[in-house]
């Protein structure tokens, strides 16, 4: 889930951008992650996009082994390239 205010000037936008992410996996053991960022965006173009955005944040991994219970906080940082169509 991300949040992105963008101010258009003719074809380009840009703004700030806040996204939120989870993840679960299981490997005989499940892993838990829970993502945040800030960051910007950049978007060329009307209908057909392309699209920069860099954002950096907390991120917190949880699992259980051998009935210990695990925690670890890192920081991770998002760089992103890609085309998109706006529906509108």
């Amino acid at each position: 889930m991300d949040y992105a205010r963008l101010w258009k000037f003719h074809r380009v936008s840009f703004g700030p951008v806040c996204v939120f992410s989870a993840d679960t996996h299981v490997f005989g053991t499940r892993f838990s992650y829970l993502h945040a960022s800030l960051g910007y965006r950049f978007v060329l173009g009307n209908q057909w996009q392309f699209f920069q955005e860099t954002s950096f944040g907390p991120t917190t991994e949880t699992f259980t082994y051998l009935n210990q219970k695990n925690q670890q906080f890192t920081w991770n940082y998002h760089f992103k390239l890609g085309v998109q169509y706006a529906l509108r």
